[in-house]
């Protein structure tokens, strides 16, 4: 993640435990944002390049398309890491954690389903 945008960031929620002298949890939470920027460089790779301009269209029917690369399998590490991330501090402070829902599809797949996933949750319009 750049240092640019790192206001109300995973980063941002870091430093602040870094100030409050939490070392116990600033480590663990520094392994796991480790974890974190390494699992979203595909991702962040895509968004930043002129592939993540592509439109619906083109990357349900291309099998060249740049999401055929992302794995279901990596985006669900990617996102349990960050789930756990956010319920290590939220377990710590407030004593609780949050259930989030997870998409379920088959860890073969690639970005494809994941788009067409994503684009039958949005509402009508």
């Amino acid at each position: 993640m750049s240092s640019v945008n790192r206001d109300y960031t995973l980063f941002y929620l870091l430093n602040q435990i870094r100030k409050g002298k939490d070392t116990e949890l600033y480590e663990e939470l520094s392994g796991i944002l480790k974890e974190i920027e390494k699992s979203a460089t595909g991702l962040r790779t895509l968004r930043n390049n002129e592939h993540g301009r592509v439109t619906n269209a083109v990357s349900f029917n291309d099998k060249n398309a740049p999401f055929s690369d992302l794995k279901t399998a990596d985006i669900s590490r990617l996102l349990d890491n960050i789930m756990h991330f956010l319920n290590l501090i939220e377990f710590r402070y407030l004593r609780s954690v949050t259930r989030y829902d997870m998409i379920s599809l088959p860890s073969d797949s690639d970005g494809r389903a994941l788009l067409v996933w994503l684009k039958k949750a949005l509402p009508d319009r």
